[in-house]
């Protein structure tokens, strides 16, 4: 997914990550933290509680690796 993703389609799946399938929404999380962007943080965020163990679980690594702040 990261390689369709790029620049300002980064920013689209970001401010659209609500509207993404259930079955795509773990790989859209794992994209935004692997930007290591501390901006999409609090995005990944609000799926620190989802029903989905393995969602919530992808949003905390998603969270971490975006608050590290890297950058690509």
């Amino acid at each position: 997914m990261m390689r369709l993703y790029s620049g300002r389609r980064l920013e689209q799946l970001a401010e659209r990550i609500g509207e993404v399938e259930p079955q795509m929404l773990r790989e859209a999380l794992d994209t935004l933290g692997c930007t290591f962007n501390p901006e999409y943080a609090p995005i990944v965020e609000r799926f620190l509680e989802h029903e989905d163990p393995v969602i919530r679980s992808t949003a905390r690594e998603a969270s971490e690796n975006c608050r590290a702040g890297k950058g690509l």
